[in-house]
C-alpha cells in the first residue's frame, strides 16, 4: 500500500495530495464535520491531486479520500 502524502502543511493556497488513485473522491472537512471542498474528482497531475484551498477560512481540516480520513491540514 502506498502512503498518502499531503503537503504543504500548513497551506495557504494550493494543497497537493500524493498517492491517491485517479477517480478518488477527495474532500476537506472542517472540525465540525462540514464538507468545505471536494473533488469532482480532480484530475491527477501525475499522481498528485491539487486542491485550491485559498478560499477556505483559516483552521484545521480533515482530508478524506473516498470517505476515509487520511490526514489533516492547517489552512493559514
Amino acid at each position: 500500500d502506498k502512503k498518502i502524502k499531503i503537503y504543504p502543511n500548513p497551506v495557504s493556497g494550493i494543497l497537493h495530495i500524493e498517492g491517491v488513485w485517479a477517480g478518488a473522491i477527495i474532500e476537506l472537512v472542517d472540525i465540525l464535520g462540514r464538507r468545505r471542498t471536494g473533488s469532482s474528482p480532480y484530475p491527477p497531475q501525475g499522481e498528485t491531486h491539487i486542491v485550491d484551498v485559498s478560499t477556505l477560512v483559516p483552521g484545521v481540516y480533515m482530508v478524506r479520500v473516498n470517505g476515509v480520513v487520511v490526514g489533516r491540514v492547517v489552512k493559514e
